[in-house]
């Protein structure tokens, strides 16, 4: 049976906060994936209409264009298909509800942890898409 080649994984994480940033960063070295990092879901928007990712953890508020308005655009204009894991730091329903509606397939709530991420990244990726 063959390893989980995690270094063939591309996650796009897309957060305005720089610490959030760092710790994802910190998160996917250590799994052994190939991360890139932008600060705004407009950043987001330009990097996904000139790449290919397997995943994309999107923060929900963040200035220049939130994740809700990216999602929406990404699903309509670009990348139907990509998974993409809210992260945020409310626990309000509604918020939950806001990401499902747009297209989100997931949420998770800060403080992040990274045998959460490292799930979301099997679920959606490895065992969605049988990379192995």
């Amino acid at each position: 049976m063959q390893e989980t080649q995690w270094d063939l994984i591309k996650v796009l994480v897309v957060d305005d906060d720089q610490t959030t940033r760092d710790i994802m960063k910190t998160f996917i070295e250590k799994i052994g994936c190939i991360g890139v990092f932008a600060e705004n879901g407009q950043k987001a928007v330009d990097i996904l209409k000139k790449h290919h990712f397997d995943l994309c953890f999107m923060d929900i508020m963040m200035p220049v264009m939130g994740g809700v308005k990216a999602t929406q655009i990404i699903r309509e204009e670009i990348n139907a298909e990509i998974p993409i894991v809210a992260i945020t730091a409310s626990t309000m329903k509604s918020d939950r509800q806001l990401c499902e509606d747009v297209g989100m397939n997931d949420y998770i709530q800060k403080p992040l942890q990274i045998q959460i991420i490292k799930d979301k990244i099997s679920h959606y990726t490895i065992q969605g898409n049988s990379l192995k």
